[in-house]
This record gives structure tokens, C-alpha cells and sequence, in this order.
């Protein structure tokens, strides 16, 4: 192999300047088309990939700018958290917030009821039973009225945006047969504390 190397060498030296000029070129292009292809190539995805990250880092401080405002008016809109009552005082706060729900509408035949609902295991939420010794709970209660469409779909309206009702887990509205009313039957759920030692005696 060095042999030929050697021969190849003289061979170069032997040729006239201008032969050597034109060779010496050909070899800078070819090093050139080497390195174009593959080291600058490679040089190049670095420099898009750069780029990419910067319009990434650049979109996210965008987003976290215009995100603070909504967060801030969201806090604002679904205001303080309550803690969750008793047991006792919880489903009595449920049954004053339906009532004053119904007073402010024209309703007939309405009746509610309050009944107990589903415990959670002791160690769930202890960000919030650690310092009751309590646990969660959700009491239930049963609604049912008589209203026009047109107030039954207001008072459904009020108890589901209503902060002290967590939600509501059925509903089942029916008209009345030759009458302008509906009947309107549903369940409510909201959020109380339940102490651990309840229904315990010692």
C-alpha cells in the first residue's frame, strides 16, 4: 500500500505546475462536496433544531403571559373555597340552599329529602382531613317540583351553578298531560365532612 502511495506521489511530482495546480483543486471540491454533504449537513439539523427550541421556548412564554390574566379572572369568577361542613351541618346547608333556590320561583307540589351518600376511605383528600381527623363524604338529597318549562329549566339552571352544590347526578324532567307544566325529579350531591368516629360509641 505504501508502495503505491509512494508511486502515486512521484508520479504528482512529476507532472508540470500547472497539472499540480489543477489537481490540488479538484481535491479542495472534492473536500468540499465531502463536507457540504455530511459534516455541514449535520451542522445545519443542529441549527434548525436550535431555532425550533427557541420558537418552543418563545410560544411558551407567550402562553404563560396570556394564560396569568384567564387564570387570575377564573379565580376571581369561582371565588374563596369552602371547606366542607359536618354532617349534620352539611346537609342542612343543603337543604337551606335548595329552599332558597325554590322561594324566588313560582314552583307547586315541591318536595325535598335529604339522605346519606357514599363515604371516601379515610386517607383520601388528606391535604384537606389532616387537620379535621375527619373524612369525606357526600350528602344527597331528592328534589322533585311542578313548574312551567320555562321556570323548571331557571331553578335547574341555578342549583347546577351553584358553588355550595357539587353537582347533579340525576335528572329526569315530565310533562304533564294537558297542562302548560313539567314535573321535574333530580339529585343533588354535595360535599361534607364526616367525622371518623361517627355512629361509633363508646
Amino acid at each position: 500500500m505504501s508502495d503505491r502511495v509512494e508511486q502515486t506521489w512521484e508520479k504528482y511530482r512529476g507532472l508540470s505546475p500547472v497539472y499540480q495546480g489543477s489537481i490540488a483543486v479538484l481535491a479542495v471540491m472534492v473536500l468540499f462536496l465531502l463536507a457540504d454533504e455530511y459534516l455541514w449537513a449535520v451542522a445545519r439539523q443542529w441549527n434548525q433544531s436550535a431555532d425550533r427550541y427557541a420558537e418552543i421556548l418563545h410560544e411558551g412564554a407567550s402562553k404563560e403571559a396570556e394564560f396569568s390574566p384567564r387564570m387570575e379572572a377564573t379565580i376571581r369568577a369561582v371565588g374563596p373555597v369552602n371547606i366542607p361542613s359536618t354532617e349534620a351541618d352539611g346537609a342542612k346547608k343543603l337543604s337551606r340552599t335548595i329552599n332558597s333556590i325554590l322561594k324566588d320561583h313560582k314552583i307547586y307540589n315541591d318536595s325535598y329529602d335529604n339522605f346519606g351518600g357514599a363515604k371516601l376511605p379515610s386517607d383520601a383528600l388528606t391535604s384537606i382531613t389532616s387537620s379535621t381527623g375527619g373524612r369525606i363524604e357526600k350528602v344527597t338529597g331528592r328534589l322533585q317540583f311542578d313548574a312551567s318549562p320555562e321556570e323548571a329549566l331557571k331553578i335547574i339552571s341555578e342549583i347546577e351553578s351553584n358553588p355550595e352544590i357539587e353537582s347533579i347526578s340525576s335528572l329526569r324532567i315530565t310533562r304533564m298531560e294537558r297542562m302548560t307544566r313539567v314535573t321535574v325529579k333530580m339529585t343533588v350531591e354535595a360535599w361534607i365532612m364526616s367525622p371518623l368516629n361517627a355512629g361509633r360509641r363508646g
